[in-house]
C-alpha cells in the first residue's frame, strides 16, 4: 500500500506501550509490531506520561503522552484530552474500552465526520471492584459510569469490536446491536518467533521472587499463574485455595506455586505479599514481563491456573492456550467460549480450585499423544496476529 492510500488510526484509552498485563496495551503492541513489517497503516497511539522515554516514536507508530494516569479516578481526564488530540489527528479513532465512550455523544456531534469504533473488552461495571452499599461512593459512582459508556458505545460508535463470543451474544440479545455492526476480533500468542529457542533449557528457570530473592527453579514441578493483581482475576482465592492444598500433606507433583502481576502497586497486592510471600512454597514474582522467564513457565508448569471472572478474551489465557498443557480456569462464559472446552479444569469456588490441584496427578497420567493432542487443538483454534492485523485494515478501509 502507498504512503498516500494509507489510513491514520488512532489508538486511545490503553495506558500505552511497550505493553505491560493489560490486554488492550497487548492488543496495541502487537498491532503496531505487525504493522512495522506491513506498514498498511500509520498508527498513532496514546500513552500515560510514565511509559516516556525517547524517542517519541515506537517502530513505524507514532506516540502522544498524556500527564494523567490511563486507569483509576484520572481515566476519565485520560480518556478526554485523548479523545480530543485524536479527533483532529485522524478520521478514525479506535477507542479501546467503553468507558472512553462516556464523551462520545459530543465528539460524534463536534467532528460528525470522524468515524469512531470502540473495542468493548468486558462488562466492566459488573467488576467485583466497583460494588459498594453506597450508591454516592466514588465505586458506585464509577460503575454507573461505565455502564453508562457502554450504553453510548452501543448507540454512537459507527463499529464495535467485540473479542469473544460472550460479548457479541450479550450486545445482539440484551442491548439490541445489529450484528452488522460487530467486527469479532480476538487474540493471538506471543508474536516473538525468537522465544522457542529460550524454552528448551526447561529444568530451571531464574527469576526475582518477592522477600526471596534470585530463585532457580524446576517449573515442571510448579502451577503458575500471571495477571493483574485485582480481587476481579481471583488471585486471593487462588493464593488461598494452594494454601489449602497444602495441608494435605500426601505427596503431589505441584510443589511449588509461582504467581506473576503487579503485586506492589495496590493495598490489595501488598496485602497478599505480607501474607504469602515468606511462605516456601509460594513465589510472588512483581512486575516481571521478561518473555524469557514466562515463557518456560508456561510451556513446561505442571498447572496453568486462570481466574479472570469478567470477559471477554484475555491474552494471558491465548498465550497459555499456546503453550501450556493443563489449564485450570475460572467457569465463566468468556473462558470457556475461547477455550471452546479444551481446559483441563475449570472452577467457580474455592474448593474447585483445591479439587484441581489434588485431581492434578491423575492428568499426569495421560499419553503424551493425547496431551499434544489437546495443545494442538488449542493452537489450532487460535488466530494469527496476521489474521487479526489484516481485519483491522480491512475494517479502517470499508468504515470511510
Amino acid at each position: 500500500m502507498k504512503p498516500a492510500q494509507q489510513k491514520t488510526l488512532c489508538l486511545i484509552g490503553s495506558a500505552g506501550i511497550p505493553a505491560r498485563y493489560g490486554g488492550f496495551e497487548y492488543f496495541v503492541q502487537c498491532l503496531c509490531d505487525i504493522n512495522d513489517v506491513f506498514k498498511n497503516l500509520r498508527l498513532i497511539v496514546f500513552c500515560q506520561s510514565s511509559l516516556k522515554v525517547v524517542p517519541l516514536s515506537y517502530k513505524y507508530t507514532s506516540r502522544i503522552f498524556v500527564d494523567f494516569n490511563a486507569n483509576g479516578f484520572q481515566s476519565l481526564i485520560y480518556d478526554f484530552i485523548s479523545l480530543l488530540i485524536a479527533s483532529f489527528k485522524a478520521d478514525i479513532i479506535l477507542l479501546l474500552g467503553t468507558s472512553t465512550s462516556f464523551f462520545l455523544p459530543i465528539f460524534k456531534l463536534i467532528f460528525f465526520k470522524n468515524k469512531y469504533i470502540v473495542h468493548y473488552d468486558g462488562l466492566e461495571w459488573r467488576r467485583d471492584k466497583w460494588k459498594h452499599k453506597n450508591p454516592l461512593h466514588p465505586k458506585s459512582m464509577a460503575k454507573y459510569i461505565y455502564y453508562i459508556s457502554s450504553v453510548f458505545s452501543d448507540k454512537c460508535a459507527d463499529l464495535i469490536i467485540s473479542d469473544n463470543k460472550g460479548i457479541t451474544d450479550f450486545l445482539v440479545n440484551k442491548r439490541n446491536v445489529s450484528s452488522k455492526k460487530i467486527v469479532e476480533i480476538g487474540y493471538s500468542s506471543n508474536p516473538d518467533l525468537n522465544i522457542g529457542e529460550v524454552t528448551h533449557s526447561s529444568d530451571h528457570v531464574t527469576f526475582e521472587a518477592i522477600s526471596k530473592g534470585t530463585i532457580h527453579i524446576n517449573p515442571h514441578l510448579c502451577a503458575f499463574g500471571i495477571c493483574r493483581i485485582e480481587p476481579d482475576n481471583s488471585v486471593h482465592t487462588i493464593l488461598e485455595a494452594y494454601d489449602k492444598f497444602l495441608e494435605n500433606r500426601s505427596p503431589h507433583n505441584i510443589k511449588y506455586l509461582v504467581f506473576v502481576g503487579n503485586f506492589s502497586s495496590s493495598s490489595y497486592g501488598l496485602g497478599l505479599i505480607k501474607k504469602y510471600s515468606k511462605r516456601q512454597e509460594f513465589f510472588l514474582v512483581d512486575s516481571c514481563y521478561d518473555e524469557k522467564i514466562l515463557t518456560p513457565l508456561r510451556r513446561n508448569c505442571s498447572l496453568y491456573i486462570h481466574g479472570h471472572k469478567h470477559g471477554g478474551t484475555n491474552p494471558s489465557l491465548i498465550q497459555a492456550m499456546d503453550q501450556s498443557k493443563f489449564i485450570s480456569i475460572h467457569h465463566n462464559i468468556y473462558n470457556i467460549s475461547t477455550m471452546k472446552n479444551s481446559q483441563t479444569f475449570s472452577w467457580t469456588t474455592l474448593d474447585d480450585i483445591v479439587d484441581s490441584f489434588e485431581k492434578h496427578d491423575d492428568y499426569l497420567s495421560l499419553s503424551e499423544s493425547s496431551s499434544l493432542e489437546v495443545l494442538n487443538f488449542r493452537q489450532s483454534i487460535i488466530p494469527s496476529w496476521k489474521s487479526i492485523y489484516d481485519l483491522v485494515c480491512e475494517m479502517t478501509s470499508n468504515i470511510c
